[in-house]
């Protein structure tokens, strides 16, 4: 009998031997591009002297994304590709608990206390540093040196569980946040529909150089969804035409369509002709105009609808038009990470709950 449990307990060693995972595991070799795809949530940083350099946040992973028994001594994280400003050098006082939770992430709740499960251990307690980092030319960015632990950590999975990464941040002067790498639930957004219409004026010499918009109703359940168009030409009568088609999904339409030809040199049309909606609109005094309110049904998650402004302006060019912004809307599928992250930041750090983003995730290493 004794021989049988010293076998057991040799056999529990060799399963939790040291290893490396990137969780979510999609982003070992797939960048997340859905915006954001960054977060300012887990290394929050303000220069308000009125509220605190700090944040706390939990990563909950599903234990089958992380894999099997194996054991961590350090933790890393990298930032995004894609986000334009750059880093600032930062020293925080950290803690950084992990636990494996007995629930799926679906199950956490906005308290981070009730999150937790069993093999509750603090890895972290002091100070660690993160580097200046510039805007990466190339995906994935490289990760940042590991925060060593302070004791190894034997990860255990439970079946349906979760791991738990608890970080609690607080730094001694504010600055920038220090973004991260962060994947987010597919709840629809925009993307361009070719460039921006810079080189379509109007007879003032301004173009359509601003958007603004709802994404409200882009998410799986629908809902509504609007677009404003910004500096247009004063009191300007035109269209917005929606279709199924546009630069990036063609069909047979030969788009964009470059108007030169007809009269509009430096203007493009990139929706497919077959249009499935058209509302007139006239600008303000201001120079901005919105479409309608329209409400997308549920059900249509995973598709997507592009937008297309004309403006009539007979001194503009030979052909009277130009042309505006172009969009592609993506309704959204809800799907994510295996995952949900809940997190607090500034004065809030210190309180029992947060928010809670189901599908959510900023990317880490542990080795």
């Amino acid at each position: 009998m004794r021989f049988y449990t010293i076998a057991i307990s040799l056999g529990v060693l060799t399963a939790v031997a040291s290893s490396q995972v990137v969780v979510p595991s999609s982003v070992a070799t797939t960048r997340p591009t859905l915006s954001p795809f960054y977060t300012s949530n887990v290394f929050y940083s303000t220069t308000s002297t009125t509220t605190a350099p700090a944040s706390r946040s939990q990563t909950i992973v599903e234990c089958a994304d992380v894999g099997g028994a194996q054991t961590w001594n350090s933790i890393s994280l990298r930032r995004p590709v894609g986000l334009g400003n750059s880093n600032p050098a930062i020293t925080t006082t950290a803690t950084l608990v992990l636990s494996v939770s007995s629930n799926a992430p679906g199950a956490s709740t906005t308290t981070f206390a009730t999150n937790h499960g069993a093999m509750t251990q603090t890895v972290i307690s002091g100070s660690i540093s993160l580097p200046a980092a510039t805007n990466p030319t190339t995906w994935p960015a490289p990760w940042v040196p590991s925060f060593p632990f302070s004791a190894p950590y034997m990860y255990v999975p439970a079946t349906g569980g979760s791991l738990v990464i608890d970080l609690t941040q607080v730094q001694a002067a504010g600055a920038t946040s220090w973004y991260v790498e962060y994947t987010t639930p597919d709840n629809g957004g925009r993307a361009g529909n070719g460039s921006a219409p810079s080189t379509c004026k109007f007879n003032d010499g301004k173009y359509n150089s601003g958007l603004s918009y709802t994404t409200a109703g882009l998410n799986p359940a629908g809902g509504l969804w609007y677009a404003s168009y910004n500096g247009l030409l004063p009191n300007v009568v035109g269209v917005v035409a929606i279709s199924v088609y546009g630069v990036d999904n063609k069909g047979t339409w030969p788009i964009p369509l470059d108007l030169a030809g007809v009269g509009a040199p430096g203007c493009f049309f990139n929706v497919g002709l077959e249009i499935g909606f058209v509302a007139v609109m006239t600008a303000s005094a201001s120079g901005s105009a919105r479409t309608p309110n329209v409400m997308i049904p549920p059900g249509f998650g995973g598709k997507a609808f592009y937008d297309q402004t004309l403006w009539i302006d007979p001194a503009a060019n030979a052909l009277g038009l130009v042309t505006g912004w172009s969009s592609k809307w993506l309704i959204g599928t809800g799907a994510g990470a295996p995952a949900a992250f809940v997190y607090a930041t500034g004065n809030s750090h210190m309180n029992a709950t947060g928010v809670r983003v189901v599908g959510a995730s900023p990317t880490w290493q542990l080795q």
